[in-house]
């Protein structure tokens, strides 16, 4: 009999040590269970840099509660945030405000409609580029003078560049001497080994030309920098008198 009084007691207390310690967690969870909205995996959103700015590239939501999404970060000495709605078969995002030139640390939170409920958080690392960044670049460096060699067509070889940073090069001359108009070329590879740029413009008759460099940080870069143009005047290369003349009717 003094056993199973024992029992009864002994069981009165572990029921007693149950309610207190439900008691003590009921303060941080409220009445239910602790609900979390599904989050992004790590690693599945892709930030892209910018000039300035961030695109950041979203994934599916597998979770159909998930209405709203914060972007919080640091930036010029105080806590940043970007809120969106979002859409559950992905999207992208633009942050182009408080990301100047420099690297930053973006948590990414998820929330149902009414904000009660949210995901656990997603670390994004980003980089921007600026005017720190341009003001290293250079522009192209010509082979040789430019040279019509007494045909109608000219020829314009540059050296050869890094690529990538280097993506193109912008060139321009006139039209009859007159009015303006550019290509693009592109750097020009034979297997890994990068070449000299090479351009023939046919019946040129123009008195001068520019050209500027056209550079990428990074591959996915989703802006371009563009060097300052560097112009090249036919008197800079012909003299008075000379058979090889840029802008005579050939």
């Amino acid at each position: 009999m003094k056993h199973i009084l024992y029992s009864i007691a002994l069981g009165a207390v572990a029921l007693a040590g149950c309610g207190s310690m439900d008691e003590t967690y009921r303060e941080f969870r409220g009445d239910g269970p602790i609900v979390y909205l599904a989050k992004y995996p790590q690693g599945s959103i892709e930030v892209l840099s910018g000039k300035s700015r961030l695109k950041m590239v979203l994934p599916p939501v597998t979770d159909i509660r998930v209405k709203k999404a914060s972007l919080a970060w640091w930036a010029d000495g105080a806590n940043r945030t970007q809120t969106f709605s979002v859409d559950l078969n992905g999207m992208e995002v633009t942050v182009d405000t408080f990301v100047n030139e420099g690297s930053y640390v973006f948590s990414l939170t998820l929330y149902d409609e009414t904000g009660k409920y949210s995901s656990l958080p997603v670390t994004l690392n980003g980089v921007t580029y600026g005017e720190t960044y341009a003001s290293l670049l250079n522009n192209r460096t010509l082979a040789g003078k430019p040279h019509r060699d007494g045909t109608s067509t000219m020829t314009i070889v540059f050296l050869p560049a890094d690529a990538p940073p280097l993506v193109a090069t912008r060139v321009g001359w006139k039209i009859q001497n007159t009015r303006w108009t550019d290509t693009v070329i592109y750097p020009h590879f034979d297997g890994s080994l990068i070449l000299p740029d090479t351009l023939k413009i046919p019946k040129f008759n123009s008195d001068s030309i520019y050209y500027s460099a056209i550079f990428k940080p990074v591959e996915t870069f989703i802006d371009t920098f563009m060097v300052v143009r560097k112009y090249e005047k036919e008197t800079d290369y012909v003299k008075p008198g000379d058979s090889n003349t840029w802008s005579d009717k050939k």
